[in-house]
């Protein structure tokens, strides 16, 4: 089912819990650019790396 809604246009909504979980807006929006279905709309894997790299300091100044 999830394979035929992705390939229909449906993607999932944001978690309630994201933020929580370590997907802050920036993350999100990558993730998004990502499933656009016109691939010249897609961020670069360099767009992709530097967004994560942005993420994972995000995640190390936070206290557990």
């Amino acid at each position: 089912m999830a394979v035929s809604s992705i390939l229909e246009g449906v993607r999932p909504k944001k978690p309630g819990e994201a933020k929580k979980l370590g997907f802050n807006d920036e993350l999100w929006k990558m993730v998004e650019l990502c499933w656009l279905e016109d691939r010249s709309g897609r961020p670069s894997v360099g767009d992709v790396l530097s967004c994560l790299n942005d993420a994972v300091a995000f995640w190390y100044m936070r206290e557990f």
